[in-house]
């Protein structure tokens, strides 16, 4: 982090018409919001609205049969009958909220802007907080101070490891004195005990007890100038995270140190996801001005996927035809099929830009964008036809 910390608060106010999961409803960072009002926002609940399924909403999951969408100040909702009607949970948050994830039908997690870690056990209709920014940065500090405390005995005469702790426990009591002003992007449960977040300026925290408490995993990444980490994908064991400046990030497992992956292009990646419904060795990444590539999981060889245009590509859904659906800043929505030299644009999304996209019930696809929610007959994706 350390110098370029403050250019990484512009480039997040730069990526913003390419990343409208970073927005607020007023259109700015909560990432460049002073910490006392990201403290307010931590402890004022989110406020009912009869209009929340029109607000914007950047995530989307399933909890069994349930649909569950999360977005612009803690407002959740979730929907029974395949989006027919929406309810509104309670959460005991105001800030976005910018990822889900559910392991079962009643438990799940939330993650969002200022560091928050959100928990339900009802299926999304009630919210429980269990990590935010401030405790993750406390939990920073603990770490790079034991980290420098065991040095000598670890590394004695190692100059260059021992100036690197330094320079992490400076990073970290950097962010004790921030405060809570940085969002998280993306989780993953791989059980209802085990589980990991990722963030803005390379925030990584894991949890082995279902998030009763957590550890600071920041100091396994190898990301020295504290590169923004937008997104994972996990197979099997396997964590593969994508982030700023082309960053691609592996591990064979959570608990294991992470390793770079050598990357296509310099620009940020905002998705990492299978190229097939099961998984499988070949994964694609996404992120600006339209840059898709596929290729093996080891890194050795990526392969451009020609998306037709230069909008940044901000999500993606494989479906159950072994296609793929990617999603761009300007709403436009594109289906690849593994094998074809490129992906083609198919329709307009009516929620504007996508954030986030499920399969609904039968023959359908549930969206989370700009505009709210919907759900769109997958055979006819036109913006009209199917739509709810």
């Amino acid at each position: 982090m350390r110098e370029r910390r403050a250019v990484s608060r512009l480039a997040l106010t730069a990526f913003l018409p390419a990343l409208p999961g970073l927005l607020l409803g007023s259109g700015m960072a909560l990432s460049a919001m002073p910490a006392v009002a990201a403290d307010r926002l931590l402890d004022r609940p989110a406020v009912a609205s009869d209009l929340a399924m029109r607000s914007a909403m950047f995530s989307m999951a399933r909890a069994g049969k349930r649909l569950v969408a999360a977005g612009e100040r803690g407002q959740v909702i979730y929907s029974d009958d395949c989006a027919v009607h929406w309810r509104q949970a309670a959460v005991p948050v105001g800030v976005t909220l910018t990822a889900l994830q559910f392991v079962d039908d009643r438990l799940g997690w939330a993650v969002g802007h200022g560091g928050v870690v959100l928990v339900t056990r009802d299926g999304g209709a009630t919210w429980r907080r269990q990590l935010e920014g401030g405790q993750a940065a406390q939990l920073a500090m603990e770490s790079a101070q034991r980290a420098l405390q065991d040095a000598p005995a670890a590394s004695e005469g190692n100059t260059a490891a021992n100036e690197s702790r330094r320079l992490a426990l400076r990073d970290a009591e950097r962010l004790v004195r921030e405060g809570p002003d940085k969002p998280l992007f993306a989780l993953h449960f791989w059980t209802p005990q085990r589980g990991m977040v990722i963030g803005a300026f390379g925030l990584a925290l894991s949890t082995s007890d279902g998030g009763s408490s957590w550890q600071w995993m920041a100091d396994r990444i190898p990301n020295p100038k504290g590169l923004h980490l937008y997104a994972l994908h996990v197979r099997g064991d396997a964590v593969f995270i994508v982030g700023e400046q082309g960053l691609i990030l592996h591990a064979p497992n959570a608990e294991s140190p992470f390793s770079k992956v050598p990357s296509p292009y310099a620009g940020s990646f905002f998705g990492v996801m299978p190229t097939a419904p099961e998984g499988g060795a070949e994964i694609l990444l996404y992120g600006l001005r339209g840059n898709a590539f596929r290729g093996a999981a080891d890194g050795k060889s990526w392969v451009p996927v020609p998306t037709g245009g230069a909008s940044s590509l901000i999500s993606g859904l494989t479906v159950a035809r072994q296609d793929l659906l990617l999603f761009d800043a300007d709403g436009q929505v594109l289906r690849w099929q593994p094998g074809t030299s490129a992906a083609r644009r198919v329709a307009a999304s009516p929620v504007a830009a996508v954030h986030a996209a499920v399969t609904a019930c039968e023959g359908h696809i549930a969206l989370a964008g700009a505009r709210g929610v919907a759900v769109v007959d997958m055979n006819n994706f036109n913006g009209a036809t199917g739509q709810r």
